[in-house]
C-alpha cells in the first residue's frame, strides 16, 4: 500500500488516490497470484488468521484493541501458515472431483465442507493450538473431542449460506 504508484500521485486528489490504491493493490494481487498461488493463498490465510484471533480477543469481546495476548495471535499465524498450502490443495481437488459447472456439485461441495472437511480442519485446529500452548497430546485431542461436535453446530448456522456464495460467484482462483 504504502509504495503503489509511488511518485506517480504528483496532483492526484485524494478521491483519485482513494481510487487507485485499491485497483494497484488487487493488480498486484491478482500478479502475484498468477506467478505463486499457493504462496499468495498462505500469504492471505496468515493474515485472515492473526487478524481473527485479534479479533476474537478484542473487538468481538468488547476490550480495548492494543490489550490482547500478542503470543497467542502469532501461534495463531503460524497454524494459518500450515493450513494454507492445504486448504488450496483442498480447493484444488475439491474443484476437480466436483467441478461446480455441473450445478448439483455446489451442493454436494457444501456437504463435503461442512462435514469431513469442517471436523477434520477444526478438530487439526484445536488441537494445534493447545500444543502449541503448551498442553500435551491427550488433552489436545480430548478438547478436540469435546468441542468438535459444538464446533461444527454453529459452523452450519453461517457457512452453507458462505459457500452458496463462494461456490456459486467467486472464481475457483479466489476461493
Amino acid at each position: 500500500i504504502l509504495s503503489v504508484d509511488q511518485g506517480m500521485t504528483r496532483g492526484w486528489n485524494m478521491p483519485e488516490k482513494a481510487m487507485r490504491i485499491p485497483l494497484d493493490n488487487w493488480a498486484s494481487y491478482e500478479s502475484s497470484l498468477n506467478s505463486q498461488p499457493i504462496a499468495t493463498k498462505t500469504a492471505i490465510n496468515v493474515i485472515i488468521y492473526l487478524l481473527g484471533d485479534w479479533l476474537s480477543q478484542t473487538v468481538f469481546v468488547k476490550k480495548n484493541v492494543l490489550e490482547f495476548d500478542a503470543v497467542r495471535t502469532i501461534r495463531n499465524g503460524l497454524i494459518g501458515l500450515v493450513f494454507g498450502p492445504i486448504v488450496h490443495q483442498y480447493y484444488e481437488f475439491s474443484d476437480y472431483i466436483l467441478p461446480v459447472e455441473v450445478g448439483i456439485n455446489r451442493l454436494y461441495k457444501i456437504m463435503m465442507d461442512q462435514t469431513i472437511y469442517l471436523s477434520v480442519k477444526c478438530s487439526i485446529y484445536i488441537v494445534a493450538v493447545n500444543l502449541l500452548a503448551g498442553e500435551n497430546w491427550e488433552y489436545s485431542v480430548g478438547m478436540a473431542r469435546d468441542k468438535i461436535k459444538g464446533v461444527m453446530f454453529t459452523a452450519w448456522k453461517f457457512w452453507p449460506l458462505v459457500h452458496c456464495i463462494t461456490y456459486g460467484a467467486i472464481p475457483a482462483r479466489h476461493r
